[in-house]
């Protein structure tokens, strides 16, 4: 399953660790693959801590792209 993050606040990290750590608990196959936020540089920021390969600002253009 591919999850994207909306909104990069201070509850996101939060998010994206417990993504992260679904495998340690027996639950493969989730993948986290976009963060969207009002604020470029904050989902850039999100993005590049979690290795999310992809993030912006347009939820519709970033799942158009993939």
């Amino acid at each position: 399953m591919k999850v994207t993050i909306l909104g990069a606040g201070a509850i996101a990290g939060a998010h994206a660790e417990a993504l992260a750590a679904l495998p340690a608990h027996g639950v493969d196959g989730v993948e986290l693959t976009h963060v969207v936020d009002v604020d470029a540089g904050r989902a850039a920021e999100l993005a590049a801590r979690h290795g999310v390969p992809h993030h912006g600002t347009d939820l519709r253009a970033l799942l158009d792209a993939g």
